[in-house]
């Protein structure tokens, strides 16, 4: 079994607002890496890092 990286963003919560950089940008829109990442940051008030990797797409559209 083989570790894939997929999309990785960072993420300072240390101000009012966390603030996000793309470090590996993601096929499809990263909105629900970005959340988890700011999330995270604000809840430990601190740097996070966070990484994921799919198959496939979660809500992809069914024709």
């Amino acid at each position: 079994m083989s570790i894939k990286l997929g999309a990785m963003m960072i993420s300072v919560g240390i101000g009012p607002s966390p603030s996000t950089s793309t470090i590996i940008p993601a096929r499809t829109d990263a909105l629900f890496l970005k959340l988890i990442s700011q999330k995270l940051a604000s809840y430990v008030k601190g740097v996070c890092i966070v990484s994921l990797f799919t198959q496939k797409e979660a809500w992809s559209k069914r024709r």
